[in-house]
Formats: C-alpha cells, sequence, structure tokens
C-alpha cells in the first residue's frame, strides 16, 4: 500500500493529474471520517476534508517521505485551531470565513455595521496580530502586528460607531530581573486603535494589575473593564477622553461586565397597564 502511494505521487509530481485523484479516491472516506470525529459536524467535515486534499496537492513536492503521505494528510485534516466561521442562528449555514492555516484565530467581535470582524491572530511562537476580516471580500488586513514590540493582544471591542476598537495590549520591554519579569507578566493594559490602524494610544496605565476585558458605554465616551484589587477582581470605568477613572465595584469578585442602554427597549415599562392586564386575567 505504501509503495502504491510513493508511485502515485512521483506520477503526480511528473504531472499525472488522475494519479492525484487515485489517491484523493484511496483516502477521501477515511479522512472525512477522522475530521467528523473531531469537530461533530458531517458538512463542516467535507469542506475541511477538501481543503486538506487543495493543501496536500499544492504542497506534494515538499513531503520529504512520500511512504508517509496518509499520515501527512491526516495532519493537514486534522491541525485546525485556525478557522474562524460564521453560522446563521438557525444552524442552517456554517462557513469557514477566515483561514489561518497553522496559526490561531480568536476573540472574533463583529463591526456595529456588520461588515467587518475583529480578530486576533497567533503567529505560534512568534505573537499575536490585531487583524481585520472584511466579511464581503474574505480580505484580512492587519491593523497592529509589530510582534517583536507588542506580543500578545486580545479581548477586541468595537466602539458603537464603529470607528474605533479598544482591545488589550501587552507592550514588551526589557526585563531587568526575576521580580521583574512577574511585574512585566501585570502590564497587560487596554489601547484603543482606530478602524484603519491608525492612531495607537493607550487609555489605562500599565502599573498595577493587569486590565482586561474592555467594554465601550453605547454613547461611546465611557468604557467599562475589569482589573485585580487586593486579590480580587473589580470593575472600573474611565473616560476615554479624560482618563478619569473610578471604581465601580468594592467586594466579592466582579468580571464579565456589560452596559445597559434603556433606549435600546422597544417599549418602556408601563405600570398601569401590567395592572389592567393582570386584572382581566384575573376576571377569566
Amino acid at each position: 500500500m505504501k509503495n502504491e502511494d510513493v508511485e502515485l505521487i512521483q506520477r503526480v509530481l511528473a504531472g499525472d493529474q488522475n494519479a492525484f485523484s487515485a489517491l484523493v479516491r484511496k483516502y477521501q472516506k477515511p479522512v472525512h471520517a477522522l475530521v467528523w470525529r473531531k469537530i461533530g459536524d458531517f458538512h463542516i467535515a467535507e469542506e475541511i476534508t477538501q481543503d486538506a486534499f487543495l493543501k496536500a496537492y499544492k504542497e506534494l513536492a515538499t513531503l520529504k517521505k512520500p511512504h508517509r503521505f496518509a499520515r501527512w494528510l491526516s495532519v493537514i485534516a486534522t491541525v485546525r485551531d485556525g478557522v474562524l466561521y460564521i453560522i446563521t442562528l438557525d444552524d442552517e449555514s456554517v462557513e469557514p470565513v477566515a483561514e489561518a492555516g497553522f496559526a490561531s484565530v480568536g476573540d472574533p467581535a463583529w463591526s456595529p455595521d456588520g461588515k467587518e470582524i475583529v480578530f486576533i491572530y497567533l503567529w505560534r511562537k512568534q505573537g499575536y496580530e490585531l487583524r481585520l476580516l472584511n466579511v464581503q471580500t474574505r480580505k484580512q488586513t492587519v491593523l497592529l502586528g509589530e510582534l517583536e514590540k507588542y506580543p500578545v493582544k486580545s479581548d477586541p471591542a468595537w466602539s458603537p460607531n464603529g470607528e474605533q476598537i479598544a482591545f488589550v495590549l501587552h507592550k514588551f520591554r526589557p526585563i531587568l530581573s526575576h521580580t521583574d519579569a512577574f511585574a512585566w507578566q501585570d502590564e497587560e493594559t487596554i489601547y484603543i486603535i482606530n478602524r484603519d490602524g491608525s492612531d495607537l494610544r493607550q487609555l489605562v496605565s500599565e502599573k498595577g494589575p493587569d486590565a482586561l476585558r474592555p467594554t465601550w458605554y453605547p454613547s461611546g465616551d465611557e468604557i467599562i473593564y475589569q482589573q485585580k484589587v487586593g486579590g480580587s477582581t473589580q470593575l472600573f470605568k474611565i473616560d476615554v477622553g479624560s482618563r478619569a477613572k473610578t471604581q465601580l465595584t468594592h467586594k466579592a469578585d466582579n468580571s464579565r461586565a456589560d452596559w445597559f442602554d434603556p433606549a435600546s427597549l422597544p417599549v418602556q415599562p408601563q405600570p398601569q397597564l401590567l395592572t389592567t392586564i393582570w386584572g382581566k386575567l384575573k376576571q377569566k
């Protein structure tokens, strides 16, 4: 069987398209079964299997041990932690929209107009990029790379008008000692950048514990975030313009906050209407 694979691969590299079709027929079902077991969705497994064969075809010349084609193909098909999907609420459509090869994607956030998704792209053993995906064209734009200067980025959040993105950034600096290394680990903090990647600016000081999970106020003039105080997680808000900071919680642990916007309700509470309806129900 292995010798057969070697022969087919040699023929493919010599320009025989039919030889690769033979490899597809031979391994398509077992590869699909392998992927299906891992992700649990039959149709997505079909798409991933097709992509795996396409990638294998393009990179076949790089395979140094042709007798291990089956193992090599299974790795291509299953090491896919770098795929961003969009799924409809009715579960009728699941579509991969951002391929990242052997990197990773995470923390996706839709723009208010629904046209773009900001996400974090991880280059393994290198660092994180802040990227923008155009949902219509699938074009990716790097908003902030500079991995040597800014190695870690996370938690992107759009401003209500869609013009800015708040996110967590860990800036690199020289480490002076073992103690200093621990101090540097707590210097993740919140920055803001424009939608086009311009005007990167720091919002919260890096002094003190990490500042994480920024969430914009509906008017766009304040951001709420979380930070450790005396060993417990507390919530803070900060004015985007003046940088004035206010601690909102003081007891226990508090995290993953969000803003409530009364204006977003379709109706306003009407106690008199509620009383009337209750009375009618009681009469029945």
